[in-house]
């Protein structure tokens, strides 16, 4: 069984209760998945938080452990496909989201020739 994409999360002000929130709901999901003889898997486990660049820099040592062993900390991850970077400013997916529709306009731009203007319309429409 797997249950891929799930999240935890919490918001606050205070780095200790963030951590410590987190460490605690982490610690009651492994339990739970060992009792219920379902493995959780830490390769895929991931810990990221958000916020301005100036609170970011306030954190310092922001550490969970699954299992004795430190869980990553990254700063962008995709979830469902979209990727979510510290700063939420998606840059990234915007970047990705524009190449994608620059490369499906080139395509109408080539058959462009062979299309009514509303024909054209409908494939610029469903592209964008």
């Amino acid at each position: 069984m797997y249950a891929d994409d799930t999240v935890i999360y919490f918001s606050g002000s205070d780095t200790n209760e963030i951590m410590e929130t987190l460490q605690n709901d982490l610690d009651r999901v492994a339990q739970w998945m060992t009792s219920s003889r379902l493995v959780l898997n830490y390769s895929k486990t991931k810990v990221m938080l958000f916020g301005t660049k100036h609170k970011l820099g306030r954190f310092g040592d922001f550490t969970i452990q699954l299992q004795g062993k430190l869980v990553e900390k990254v700063p962008k991850f995709s979830y469902l496909g979209v990727m979510l970077d510290e700063q939420i400013s998606w840059k990234e997916h915007t970047e990705e989201i524009c190449n994608k529709v620059s490369k499906r306009l080139g395509l109408l731009l080539r058959i462009r020739s062979c299309l009514t203007i509303e024909a054209s319309k409908c494939v610029y429409n469903s592209v964008v």
